[in-house]
């Protein structure tokens, strides 16, 4: 069982069935896919469920865990025994150096002021019952810092920042082989796929408008060359001339 106060234990045991008991992340799948991965980020950690799934199927990995709420960030060190490495700051999608950010209710709800969908949760329950300020900095300034050269699998579940942080990322996204996380409203679900379009096969999840899953692995033919490509193309038309109407009608 998770560790947690008697004010957490609901969210607690929400995260440990869902995460842990359901797999959401799919991490067991992709265990058995690939088990060369070496550096996960781990944005939106909450009380460690993820990162404990994570170090269990990948105990030599490099794993940051990154929360700003304190009282969130002291279980998450005791939920993966203290053993990665922790950031207690909010990883957003641009240059501000401290936001406030907001504790909620349900301490699964917990987001930087400003990027939450509150007419999709309030109905719901969700309700604000105290801010806070943060330091907070951005998944390159993150990267940098602890020297990653590439993120292996990236867990991204920010209660509205996902789709700022990624664009933020975009430059970089090539460095990032799996994507695991949720989206939160119809609105941030459009913009992260159209951020992962060009880099990433992506696989958005749930039939409802407020939340869903995110899956997203990087395209095996990025590097590519284009011209490499293009030459292709000429190859075909100058032996088959009638090709070339339905290679348009391809690209």
């Amino acid at each position: 069982m998770l560790q947690a106060s008697e004010e957490l234990r609901e969210c607690a045991d929400a995260h440990e069935e869902a995460v842990i008991i359901q797999d959401e992340y799919r991490v067991k799948e992709l265990y058995a896919m690939d088990r060369a991965i070496e550096y996960i980020v781990d944005l939106g950690a909450n009380l460690g469920t993820a990162a404990f799934k994570f170090q269990t199927f990948y105990p030599k990995a490099k794993i940051l865990v990154c929360e700003p709420e304190p009282e969130l960030m002291k279980y998450a060190k005791l939920n993966t025994g203290n053993k990665l490495t922790y950031v207690e700051k909010a990883v957003i999608g641009d240059d501000r150096k401290e936001v406030v950010f907001n504790v909620c209710k349900w301490a699964g709800n917990g987001h930087v002021d400003g990027h939450f969908r509150w007419d999709l949760f309030a109905p719901m329950g969700s309700k604000k019952i105290a801010e806070i300020k943060v330091p907070a900095c951005t998944l390159k300034d993150l990267v940098d810092e602890y020297n990653f050269p590439r993120i292996d699998l990236l867990k991204i579940d920010t209660e509205g920042m996902e789709s700022e942080i990624l664009k933020a990322y975009k430059p970089y996204l090539k460095n990032v082989k799996y994507i695991r996380g949720e989206w939160h409203g119809d609105v941030e679900k459009s913009l992260i796929r159209e951020i992962l379009s060009d880099t990433h096969d992506i696989l958005l999840e749930g039939g409802q408008e407020t939340h869903g899953g995110i899956f997203a692995e990087l395209k095996k033919d990025l590097d590519k060359p284009k011209a490499e490509m293009d030459i292709h193309k000429i190859d075909i038309i100058e032996k088959h001339p009638e090709a070339i109407r339905i290679y348009e009608k391809m690209v």
